[in-house]
């Protein structure tokens, strides 16, 4: 319990920003695009090294949640903004197929997306933090609360971790 309690209102209150931030790229995403057939096929259900696949699952996660958490707290949360921006425009003009590939798509979601999506979600929040820094820098009061708490790391990369299992070796059987 101690994990959820270093959770303070301003962090549930950047991601609820963070989550408003891809409904608002998921209606975009949906609106702009035109519906197509998806075509392409999961390649992680043909493979028959799982483990390289599920290294392959994770990095990829995770080197983009570095980009999203850490290089979003860099930049004063832009960065975090710009790419949850852009998936949410991704899974919109995904959710806009054609009536035969809804089932598709949704299979694919629920089977681990939403795992990654609450991620994605709760690490932006993390990278939307990094206005304190530069609000800290400028006042000249730099403190050990202007850096994000590591337990703000946990529950993510946790669910993120759940969902590269879940996608490189349950993937197949939804």
């Amino acid at each position: 319990m101690k994990i959820i309690s270093s959770y303070t209102l301003t962090d549930l209150f950047l991601t609820l920003i963070s989550a408003s931030i891809l409904i608002l790229g998921i209606v975009v995403g949906y609106s702009i695009s035109t519906s197509y057939e998806i075509k392409a096929q999961i390649t992680t259900a043909n493979s028959s090294s799982y483990l390289s696949i599920l290294y392959h699952i994770l990095a990829t996660n995770f080197s983009i949640i570095a980009f999203v958490s850490i290089l979003g707290y860099i930049t004063c949360g832009v960065l975090s903004i710009c790419i949850i921006f852009y998936n949410g425009i991704r899974i919109g003009e995904t959710l806009n197929t054609n009536s035969d590939s809804v089932w598709n798509v949704l299979k694919f979601l629920i089977g681990h997306g939403i795992f990654e999506i609450l991620a994605l979600v709760l690490f932006t929040g993390i990278g939307l933090k990094g206005y304190r820094l530069y609000q800290d820098l400028y006042r000249n009061s730099f403190s050990k609360g202007t850096l994000p708490h590591v337990n703000l790391f946990i529950i993510p990369t946790m669910l993120l971790l759940f969902a590269g299992i879940i996608e490189a070796f349950c993937i197949k059987y939804l």
